[in-house]
């Protein structure tokens, strides 16, 4: 260099998760503001997140577009204004409670939204073509159930008596927090029979195979007969997550029929490895089996007043008819709505089989069935291009 130049740092912030600072620094820097009168200059005040810091009444609020963030407490000081479209999130959560790999927008939604993706789809229905890869499924039943799917994430069905429950707990989450994304998964998938979803920063590709592309549009299990979209998904997941359950029992590879056996089964490992390449942080706690299971009866309780999703994996005859002479290994998943107590009993809310249901146990079937295996899901990525 031809010159000695000296650079100062004038100002530097270090955050806590939520926007707390520490470790602030600020340059000694005087301003004349009137003749022989200095004050020290207007530090910049756009700091956390790009955000205005507001010093009125020593607050230290953020100003957010839609509202002000206390950083103090990890809250917005008032009610999302699109609370009403995303029932799942907490009013006044900051970036969906995950605060290390999200940015908030602005105070809106943290993922894509249903109305990105009902313009893509809108996109695709002008030029879709049939495809020969997916003989047995037409444009217009492909595009039909994938609009119902993103317009009602929780009508998605697994089919009754096929061993799709796995699959459709993560179809219908991805559908529910990022539909663009979902829609381009599918859409890519049916014109090129290759789909890669991008989980904000990682991706994973699902190449199904010709027996599973072949028998897609076949299934008639109620509830999912006629929906094209779900069976070439839960097929497709099936096909591309296998377990050691799949090793032990010698059944890899996709023959008509195996919707209701143990091809299309979704080990608690296989869960959460399907559910983090679609980008979400999942801890599981328990195992397949019954003597591997854990009593957290008020885990899932806590993880719901957090902000977190609680999926519940149960042994489904225990669950759903208190069955005592069943065993005791996990079967099923289900997403968990609400739970609360009453005296000596539970009341739960939860997801299956394409609606919410309530349900009343006694504590004591809750302790053995539904703290079997719990898993608590938290989005790490903000949206699929």
């Amino acid at each position: 260099m031809k010159n000695n130049i000296t650079l100062q740092v004038l100002q530097a912030s270090d955050y806590y998760p939520f926007g707390l600072s520490f470790n602030q620094y600020q340059a000694d820097r005087l301003k004349e503001t009137s003749p022989g009168n200095f004050e020290p200059e207007l530090r910049n005040r756009y700091l956390f997140q790009g955000q205005e810091l507001q010093k009125d009444l020593d607050l230290g609020w953020y100003q957010f577009k839609w509202r002000m963030h206390d950083p103090a407490i990890g809250r917005f000081g008032a009610v999302d204004p699109l609370a009403v479209k995303y029932p799942y999130w907490s009013t006044y959560a900051f970036s969906g409670n995950q605060v290390i790999a999200m940015v908030e927008l602005e105070g809106l939604e943290p993922t894509s939204s249903l109305a990105d993706a009902q313009s893509l789809l809108n996109q695709y229905k002008n030029d879709l073509s049939e495809s020969k890869l997916w003989p047995n499924i037409s444009p217009e039943s492909f595009l039909a159930s994938l609009e119902a799917n993103i317009s009602d994430p929780s009508s998605i069905n697994q089919g009754v008596n096929s061993w799709f429950c796995g699959n459709a707990a993560c179809n219908k989450y991805v559908a529910q927090n990022d539909p663009t994304g979902y829609v381009k998964l599918m859409t890519d998938l049916y014109k090129t029979g290759t789909g890669t979803y991008d989980a904000g920063g990682t991706t994973v590709t699902f190449s199904p195979s010709e027996s599973v592309r072949k028998d897609a549009g076949n299934l008639k299990y109620s509830g999912l007969a006629g929906n094209a979209a779900n069976q070439m998904m839960f097929l497709t997941l099936s096909d591309h997550y296998k377990g050691y359950f799949n090793k032990a029992t010698n059944n890899m590879q996709y023959d008509p029929g195996d919707a209701s056996n143990t091809w299309a089964s979704t080990t608690l490992g296989e869960f959460k490895r399907m559910m983090g390449d679609f980008g979400y942080n999942v801890n599981t706690y328990g195992g397949d089996l019954g003597w591997a299971n854990l009593n957290k009866g008020g885990l899932a309780q806590t993880e719901l007043s957090r902000g977190n999703d609680v999926f519940l994996y149960v042994n489904s005859d225990l669950f759903k008819n208190n069955a005592w002479w069943k065993n005791w290994s996990a079967t099923h998943y289900i997403q968990l709505n609400k739970i609360g107590t009453n005296n000596n009993s539970y009341n739960v809310n939860f997801w299956d089989y394409g609606a919410k249901k309530p349900k009343h146990h006694s504590k004591s079937i809750l302790v053995v069935n539904l703290w079997f295996d719990q898993c608590y899901s938290s989005k790490i990525k903000t949206s699929s291009q």
